[in-house]
C-alpha cells in the first residue's frame, strides 16, 4: 500500500460516528454500519463500475431510454431502470425514501442519495399529480396505485441522476442504444425498413398514440421519411409506455390537446352555468372525463362564483397570484380583503421558517 493510498482510506468514513459526522444527522446502525465496514476495506475502483455497467446497458437495450417533446424539442433521457442500474454498479451508497408529503392534488415524494464511501448526501423532491391520466381499463383504486408508483420510481430516478456522475449516464444510454440498433439493423437486413417502422408504429398505436404524433414527434412528415435513428428512439419510448414508467400523453405531446387542469376549469364553468349540461362532450373529448367525475361528486354550492374566487387566493403560489386572484374577486363584486390579507400573512410566515434546502 502506497503512502497515497493510506491516506485515502484514513479520509473515508469508517464508523458510524465519522459517518453521522459527515452527512450531519444520525443513521441506523443495522442499515449502515455493515456497509462502512465495507467501504473501508474496498475502495470504489471507477474502472470497474464503468465496465460493469456498459455490460448491463448493453443487454438492457431499450429499458434503458426514451425520448420526450416533439420535433426540434425532442429530446432523450434515461430510464429509472438505467438508474437503478447504475445504483448497483457504483455500490457503497443508498437510496433511501423520505417521509412522503400528501396535498388534497399531489404526493410530493423526497428521495435522498448517500455515497457511503464519501459522505456525500443529496436529496432531491418530485411531485406527482393524483389526477394525472392512466391508461387501461382499471378501477380507480388500481390507477391510484399506478401514479403512486410511478412518482416513486421518479422521484428515485432523478436523485441517482443527479447525484452520480453525468458522463457515466450518458456513456451507458449510448452503448444501450448501440444495442438496439444493432438489433434494428439486423431486422431491416432480413425484413426490410418499412417492416421495421411498422412495427413499432403498429406498437405505439396499440400504445393509445396516434400516427400523427408519432411522425410529429420524429419532425417527419410520413412513415416512410422515418430512420433507423427515429426507430431505435421510438423503441425506447413504447418500452416506457408499456412498463407503465411513463405516459404516452407525455412521451408523445399535441400542441392542441387541452391540459387535465384546463379541462377542470372549463368543468367548472359549465357546472357553475348549467349542473345538467355537464358532461365529457360539453367539455372536450374523453380526456374530461375525469375532470367531470371529480366536479359532479360535488355539491352544487361549490360552484358559487364566490368560492371560486376564493378557491383561486388560497391555491395562488405567489403574492402577484394571490393578489391579481383578489382583483378579479374584486372586480366581480366579490371583495375578499381579509383572506388576501390571511394568505399573505401565510406567505410570509413560510418564507421566514421554511429551512433551506440542499441543492
Amino acid at each position: 500500500m502506497t503512502e497515497l493510498q493510506h491516506d485515502t482510506r484514513e479520509d473515508m468514513p469508517t464508523s458510524q460516528g465519522e459517518f453521522e459526522r459527515l452527512i450531519g444527522e444520525p443513521v441506523s446502525t443495522r442499515t449502515y454500519v455493515a456497509k462502512m465496514e465495507l467501504t473501508a476495506r474496498q475502495k470504489r475502483d471507477l474502472q470497474d463500475v464503468r465496465k460493469r455497467l456498459i455490460e448491463e446497458s448493453r443487454l438492457m437495450g431499450e429499458s434503458a431510454f426514451y425520448g420526450w417533446g416533439a420535433g426540434k424539442d425532442a429530446i432523450e433521457g434515461p430510464s429509472v431502470k438505467i438508474a437503478m442500474a447504475a445504483v448497483r454498479c457504483w455500490g457503497n451508497c443508498s437510496v433511501e425514501a423520505m417521509p412522503l408529503q400528501e396535498t388534497h392534488d399531489a404526493y410530493v415524494f423526497t428521495s435522498r442519495f448517500i455515497d457511503l464511501e464519501t459522505g456525500y448526501t443529496l436529496e432531491r423532491q418530485f411531485r406527482q399529480s393524483k389526477r394525472s391520466i392512466v391508461y387501461g381499463k382499471h378501477d380507480e383504486e388500481r390507477k391510484a396505485d399506478i401514479r403512486f408508483q410511478i412518482g416513486q420510481s421518479k422521484s428515485a430516478r432523478n436523485v441517482v441522476l443527479n447525484a452520480l456522475p453525468e458522463w457515466l449516464i450518458d456513456e451507458a444510454v449510448d452503448v444501450a442504444k448501440e444495442g438496439v440498433r444493432e438489433k434494428v439493423e439486423n431486422y431491416i437486413k432480413a425484413n426490410g425498413i418499412a417492416a421495421a417502422v411498422d412495427m413499432v408504429v403498429r406498437g405505439l398505436v396499440k400504445a393509445a398514440v396516434p400516427e400523427p404524433l408519432i411522425l410529429t414527434k420524429c419532425g417527419k412528415a410520413k412513415r416512410e421519411a422515418l430512420t433507423v435513428d427515429d426507430i431505435v428512439m421510438l423503441r425506447g419510448c413504447l418500452k416506457a409506455i408499456q412498463d407503465g414508467a411513463e405516459r404516452a400523453s407525455e412521451l408523445f405531446p399535441s400542441a392542441d390537446q387541452p391540459k387535465h387542469t384546463d379541462l377542470a376549469a372549463k368543468a367548472r364553468d359549465v357546472a357553475a352555468k348549467d349542473r345538467a349540461a355537464l358532461k365529457p362532450e360539453s367539455v372536450g373529448d374523453d380526456i374530461a372525463a375525469d375532470a367531470v367525475k371529480e366536479i359532479a361528486e360535488q355539491s352544487p354550492a361549490e360552484f358559487s362564483p364566490d368560492q371560486e374566487f376564493a378557491q383561486a387566493i388560497r391555491d395562488a403560489k405567489s403574492e402577484a397570484a394571490a393578489k391579481a386572484a383578489a382583483a378579479a374577486a374584486d372586480e366581480a363584486g366579490f371583495p375578499m380583503p381579509q383572506l388576501l390579507a390571511d394568505k399573505l400573512e401565510a406567505m410570509r410566515v413560510n418564507r421566514a421558517g421554511k429551512p433551506r434546502q440542499k441543492e
